[in-house]
């Protein structure tokens, strides 16, 4: 499979748990889902989804498993709170869109350029992080902006793989 390809394999799946995370809480019942809490990895809310239809159930338990999904820290979409919190919603579409931006534009990365922008995302992530812990704050809009430019610099990092690959695939041909 060329690189290009590969794209578009990591772009389509991507693009449809954002799509189920957006679409299934507004085919719901107006607030079938709510109150949900928990931590990342663990199936803490099964009781709530598993009654759900299975694309439903499958979306979210899907969230519980990446995501706390405190709905403090939720949207709500008719009444129904989100798979997965704010964070983790920017989180997903920041990468997708990198993904999609690199994929239209064809910009080349340095490696440099991509670490230096990884750490700065990353320690812009965890300071909003820590500022909201410690002071008690609940910031959606910091939370937002902070997942799509660390997300933005998750697809940059798969990028500069797929463009080292390509040159490494291309080194033949000089």
């Amino acid at each position: 499979m060329t690189p290009r390809g590969a794209r578009y394999l990591l772009i389509l799946p991507t693009a449809i748990v954002l799509a189920l995370f957006i679409a299934v809480p507004m085919v719901l019942p107006y607030g079938e889902v709510v109150g949900l809490t928990g931590v990342p990895v663990i199936m803490d809310n099964m009781y709530v989804w598993s009654e759900l239809d299975p694309v439903s159930a499958l979306t979210y338990g899907f969230g519980d498993i990446l995501c706390h999904q405190e709905s403090d820290r939720s949207f709500l979409i008719n009444g129904s709170q989100m798979p997965v919190c704010v964070r983790d919603t920017f989180i997903i579409s920041g990468f997708l869109l990198g993904l999609l931006s690199f994929l239209i534009f064809r910009h080349e990365l340095s490696v440099r350029s991509v670490v230096i922008v990884t750490v700065v995302a990353t320690a812009l992530l965890f300071l909003d992080h820590t500022v909201q812990m410690v002071f008690g704050l609940n910031v959606p809009s910091t939370r937002a902006i902070t997942g799509l430019v660390f997300g933005f610099a998750v697809s940059m990092i798969v990028e500069c793989w797929f463009q080292y690959y390509e040159r490494q695939s291309n080194a033949h041909l000089y």
